[in-house]
């Protein structure tokens, strides 16, 4: 499954994330009409970012098989796309994340 680009636009906007969110912008539905070209040109998620792009996963067991959790949630929690998701991990400890409060005014 390709995760939706959607859920990293609102991940990297927490106050912690260190991706910006154009990272994950292909266009504006109201000023763009070519978005499914843009979205076919941004091309499988796996094939940007390496998932799993860490010492844990790569020297895992599991690694071939492991799905690498929720990347979103990754960058959500201020870490860097490719980084362990601990609550999702089997191998290491579990760490349990709090969302980051973001203001509204």
């Amino acid at each position: 499954m390709n995760p939706s680009p959607t859920h990293f636009q609102f991940a990297a906007r927490t106050n912690v994330s260190q991706h910006p969110d154009t990272d994950f912008l292909v266009g504006n539905v109201w000023e763009h009409d070519d978005i499914a070209e843009r979205l076919d040109g941004y091309g499988k998620f796996s094939d940007r970012w390496d998932l799993g792009g860490n010492s844990t996963c790569g020297g895992c067991s599991m690694s071939s098989a492991c799905g690498k959790g929720c990347p979103a949630a990754v960058v959500a929690a201020g870490e860097r796309i490719g980084a362990v998701d601990t609550e999702q991990c089997p191998v290491v400890p579990q760490q349990s994340r709090m969302p980051p409060v973001v203001g509204v005014s």
